[in-house]
């Protein structure tokens, strides 16, 4: 469900980049007034498992993919402030990193894949404690899903450069993503279940983040997820501009240099893992350093 730049107006993407900031201020001060304390490791693992499972695109029907997109895993293991921060904080690492998602339209994409599935979660969820209540856990992720293709659709609806109709594009958006969301379902139950099982413990999460991003990602599928689906039937995959970070050491999952398909995404799965974990683990300790002085 990564947005690329040019889809929609760059009104639209200022306004995306606004919001999206609101949310995360929002989320900061949750995390702040968090009644557990986690980790910084934990943090660290969850935020470079929820990068893993976002390079695994699983086939969901023909012609179509769908990945994790890892807000209510993250709501559920860290609560709702972190789990927020931590999801967008990996959304950056994609854009930036390996041209995962516009650049100018990070805004939109944290809006839409951080902000929105996380406050559902953090609606029916609350606190990483109540993350035991498989129904609600199971009702966020499903739910997170189908909102996060609803706020795409209003905002191409209001914002598109084709001016498609919004019924149309609700309709396609929602049928495409249902079994996406059951795919998230299944996903998000499966991983906070086996992180539950070993209680969380950073280093085994972070193997766990490792194994997949190295072991499972190289065999992902190729077909396009829902969001470019619909852009590809509606005909408005043509508006996407050029990534400006193509040719970039880390673009697209592949090393520059590495020529060998399974070997180059395993490295830049593991790569990725690590400049998840340090980003996420580092500003988690500057954080509680600056708040302690």
């Amino acid at each position: 469900m990564h947005l690329p730049d040019g889809i929609l107006s760059g009104h639209a993407e200022i306004v995306g980049a606004v919001a999206a900031a609101g949310g995360l201020a929002v989320a900061a001060r949750a995390a702040r007034h968090q009644a557990t304390r986690v980790p910084a490791g934990r943090i660290a693992a969850v935020g470079a498992l929820v990068f893993a499972g976002q390079m695994v695109n699983v086939p969901v029907a023909s012609g179509t993919s769908g990945h994790l997109l890892g807000a209510a895993l993250a709501v559920a293991l860290l609560g709702p402030g972190i789990g927020i921060l931590t999801t967008a904080a990996v959304l950056a690492v994609q854009a930036l990193a390996f041209a995962d998602g516009g650049v100018s339209s990070l805004g939109l994409n944290v809006l839409n894949m951080a902000v929105v599935p996380g406050a559902v979660a953090a609606a029916l969820i609350g606190t990483a404690g109540s993350a035991t209540r498989a129904p609600r856990l199971a009702a966020a992720a499903g739910l997170g899903t189908l909102a996060a293709a609803s706020a795409f659709s209003l905002q191409y609806a209001l914002a598109s450069l084709r001016g498609e109709p919004a019924g149309t594009v609700v309709a396609d958006m929602l049928a495409v993503h249902v079994p996406i969301a059951v795919l998230e379902v299944a996903l998000t139950l499966a991983a906070v279940a086996a992180a539950r099982a070993v209680d969380a413990r950073p280093a085994a999460v972070a193997l766990g983040a490792v194994a997949v991003a190295a072991l499972v990602a190289p065999w992902a599928s190729s077909a396009p997820d829902g969001l470019e689906r619909v852009a590809i039937d509606r005909d408005f995959a043509s508006l996407a501009g050029a990534h400006p970070l193509d040719g970039s050491p880390l673009a697209d999952y592949a090393v520059a240099g590495v020529d060998h398909q399974i070997l180059t995404v395993a490295i830049a799965g593991a790569v990725g893992v690590a400049l998840v974990a340090a980003l996420l683990g580092g500003s988690a300790r500057l954080a509680r350093a600056v708040v302690r002085a």
